[in-house]
């Protein structure tokens, strides 16, 4: 099933578990503390969309657009987010462990005590992005860019892995195990 330009639809709370989306059109919807587990969301449009608290774990978000949407406390593990575009969302408190974030857009994103412990973050871009308190233990951050990155601390960069593509914020140095 495959739905197209719903603008403002409600669907607080439903349970849309392996339903799929694929190419939806659901701007400013309202998602919030849907269940969507292993949902293919795949080249969705969510611009405005409110997922706080959605349950998306194992969900197909590849290519999905989710700039300016309220994704706080979602549970998004082990999910696929390949090449989406999530610039300018708030992903405060949000899971993404074990999550495929690479080549994602992330420019602007609160990601304050996110968890991305384990998350593939390789060549995301996170340039102005709040990572304060965010978990980044094991997150893959090769070829990522932080530049600009708010609220980085030492200790994170220290958690994660990384190499010598990976552009992290001027006032902080490449780790000494990333070499």
């Amino acid at each position: 099933m495959q739905w197209v330009n719903f603008t403002k639809v409600n669907l607080s709370e439903a349970d849309l578990s392996v339903t799929c989306l694929c190419g939806s059109i659901l701007y400013e919807a309202n998602l919030q503390k849907a269940i969507l587990p292993e949902a293919n969301l795949q080249g969705a449009v969510l611009r405005k969309a409110n997922l706080s608290q959605a349950i998306l774990y194992d969900a197909n978000l590849e290519g999905t657009v989710l700039c300016d949407a309220n994704l706080t406390g979602a549970i998004l593990c082990d999910a696929n987010l390949e090449g989406a575009i999530l610039c300018d969302a708030n992903l405060e408190e949000a899971n993404f462990e074990g999550s495929n974030l690479q080549d994602t857009n992330l420019i602007g994103s609160n990601l304050q005590r996110a968890k991305l412990a384990g998350a593939n973050l390789e060549s995301a871009l996170l340039s102005t992005a709040n990572l304060q308190e965010a978990n980044l233990q094991e997150a893959n951050l090769c070829g990522a860019n932080l530049s600009g990155s708010e609220n980085v601390e030492s200790q994170q960069i220290e958690q994660a892995i990384g190499d010598r593509t990976t552009i992290l914020p001027e006032n902080l140095k490449i780790p000494q195990h990333w070499r």
